[in-house]
């Protein structure tokens, strides 16, 4: 079966959408499933042993290509499935197009077209105060671009029950085809023995004395990280004995192109002890990242909205706690599992999940842990995704 993966950058710094479609397309290799991606990239960012068609440069907000529509004309009836990765740029909409050209043009195309949102039809993006403009340009968006790619598309894939049910509050007129929860995940990582590069060897490390809780992620308004720091300057204000207990924070990921870098900066400036306990790092990847999450004590994701996070299920992979926010998708495994600590995405949630972290006994640390992999397991693992996949594509090609 072959597969044609539309995304507008295989780029993992700008999002968990591109890290999650490599895990994916790593675990289906030798699967009978052939995948090839088009993108508009300039060059190669995942070392992957398939055919990637990079298309770039794009141009304007919307990342407008040239190339892009000519191609899929061309090319789309050579797969069996297309999947477009993600809305509101112009890949979604050019993928629709020409799908509709064809359409017009031959009696039957046999090719399908499935569209996995990944989190982009959630209502917060619709109803956040810093998103006022953006809201308003979605709205035109989708009257005019989106609401075709999706009811017109064969069907929509969600990686979580939440999502799938979040996507219909957002906008009116929604009427896909057919709704379907595949799940999503990561592949298993490499064992602690495998990553050879130790923190202390590297530009990463703090002092592995020192417990620390990893937040692993793009940052952005959107995570949460401003309400992350002042829920410690009100733990620093209330209960300044506490303080001296709370973990480190080492965050690691890339910056938005917002102010918002800045302005978590200047939060933790004009406080000493703030500055002992925040520590960005940039971007890291590979053995760097898979070394911060084995030697932390858990994750935090303090998101006021996610779809998925990638991250999640990488800590869970390697058997770490996760404290997130019941604005990520995966919350409710969380809970179930027993595996971490999920509170709302305000500072006095935070400071309930800080003071709950620091409650935690040794025993209490090794309960959650093998949870955590028990969790990632049953849930998160790529390859029950993949199955379930592979299972409704020959479905759907059987009936063809």
């Amino acid at each position: 079966m072959k597969i044609l993966q539309v995304i507008d950058s295989m780029n993992s710094s700008t999002g968990g959408t591109a890290k999650g479609l490599e895990y994916s397309i790593i675990n289906l290799i030798g699967k009978g499933i052939n995948n090839e991606i088009v993108c508009l990239d300039n060059k190669i960012y995942s070392p992957l042993n398939i055919k990637v068609h990079l298309l770039g440069p794009f141009f304007s907000p919307w990342h407008f290509s040239f190339k892009l529509l000519p191609w899929l004309k061309s090319n789309i009836t050579n797969f069996d499935i297309v999947i477009i990765n993600g809305l509101w740029l112009y890949p979604s909409f050019a993928t629709y197009l020409a799908f509709n050209h064809l359409k017009r043009n031959k009696a039957h195309i046999k090719t399908l077209l499935f569209v996995m949102p990944h989190g982009m039809l959630d209502p917060y993006f619709q109803n956040a105060p810093n998103r006022k403009w953006k809201a308003i340009r979605n709205r035109i968006f989708w009257k005019f671009f989106e609401k075709h790619v999706i009811n017109k598309s064969d069907g929509i894939l969600f990686t979580t029950e939440e999502e799938m049910q979040l996507a219909k509050q957002t906008f009116t007129n929604y009427q896909p085809k057919l709704e379907i929860n595949i799940g999503y995940g990561t592949i298993p990582p490499p064992s602690f023995n495998q990553v050879k590069i130790s923190l202390g060897k590297n530009r990463h490390c703090i002092n592995n004395s020192n417990p620390y809780l990893l937040f692993l992620g793009r940052v952005a308004p959107k995570k949460g990280l401003h309400i992350l720091i002042d829920s410690y300057l009100q733990i620093l204000n209330i209960k300044p004995n506490l303080f001296a207990k709370l973990p480190t924070i080492l965050i690691a990921g890339p910056v938005d192109k917002s102010n918002y870098v800045n302005e978590l900066n200047k939060k933790i400036d004009q406080c000493e002890q703030l500055k002992e306990k925040f520590h960005f790092l940039g971007m890291v990847e590979g053995d760097h990242k898979w070394n911060l999450i084995y030697n932390s004590t858990g994750l935090i994701l303090p998101s006021h909205q996610e779809n998925f996070g990638i991250v999640v299920a990488e800590a869970l992979a390697c058997s770490k706690i996760v404290i997130t926010t019941n604005k990520v998708n995966t919350w409710r495994e969380i809970e179930r599992f027993q595996c971490g600590y999920v509170v709302d995405d305000t500072v006095s949630g935070l400071c309930n999940a800080l003071e709950w972290f620091l409650s935690l006994q040794d025993e209490d640390l090794i309960k959650f842990e093998n949870n955590a992999l028990n969790c990632y397991h049953s849930c998160f693992n790529i390859n029950n995704t993949n199955k379930n996949l592979i299972n409704l594509f020959q479905k759907f090609k059987s009936n063809a």
